[in-house]
């Protein structure tokens, strides 16, 4: 029997924290499927990868280097004998810079392959090479712009640990008051950690999302 000053809470419809903690799980939930929702509507990348066919229109044997970093340091390099080509893969609007020299080492250029869409047979020669770039590819790149991404990456990354951790808690918090303690307890939240950081965590924002929806119209219910 339920004394009448304790008032019975049940965690599917009332939440157990405090406002603030109840305010700061929506907030997580918020979060967690706005990111979801973003990453399942990006463009796939991959698609934007198409192949340049590299060849060589010269009468003596060229060596294609793929630059890394700067064209002083290289990824791939090929040696190409007259009127062949080797197939490289490039992405739309993304530089892959490649160095074109003969076998004495004189250079008489670079391809940046950068294109902005993706057309299938293309080709550069040998002839078509232009000047190489003299300092690092990524020098474009601002510093705010690296600084920006990094934070990026990091209120990613934080939003989806706290989903994580939030939809851990909750699981315990169910089972606690379901009286399940001790080895049970144990036992199954092994598991349900384990779907948890697998996704689990979606459908538990979902399920706080909707608790949070049900709160809401009870309390702006008019009382009967």
């Amino acid at each position: 029997m339920v004394h009448p000053s304790v008032e019975k809470v049940n965690p599917y419809t009332e939440h157990p924290w405090s406002p603030f903690q109840r305010q700061g799980e929506v907030i997580v939930a918020i979060l967690g499927i706005g990111l979801f929702a973003l990453f399942a509507t990006l463009p796939d990348m991959g698609d934007d990868v198409f192949t340049v066919a590299l060849r060589n229109d010269t009468a003596h044997v060229a060596i294609f280097k793929q630059c890394g970093d700067t064209c002083r340091s290289f990824y791939d390099i090929e040696r190409v004998r007259p009127g062949e080509s080797v197939p490289a893969n490039t992405t739309e609007n993304v530089a892959n810079w490649w160095k074109v020299t003969d076998e004495a080492g004189n250079i008489p250029g670079c391809w940046s392959l950068l294109y902005a869409h993706s057309t299938r047979g293309l080709s550069v020669s040998v002839s078509e090479a232009g000047p190489c770039p003299t300092g690092g590819l990524n020098d474009d790149v601002s510093l705010v712009a690296t600084i920006l991404w990094w934070l990026l990456t990091l209120v990613i990354v934080g939003a989806l640990l706290g989903n994580v951790a939030v939809a851990i808690v909750g699981a315990n918090r169910l089972m606690t008051h379901r009286g399940i303690r001790g080895n049970a307890e144990a036992i199954l939240m092994l598991p349900l950690t384990i779907i948890i950081v697998f996704g689990g965590w979606l459908i538990y924002d979902l399920f706080v999302l909707l608790c949070e929806g049900f709160r809401l119209l009870r309390w702006a219910a008019p009382a009967t």
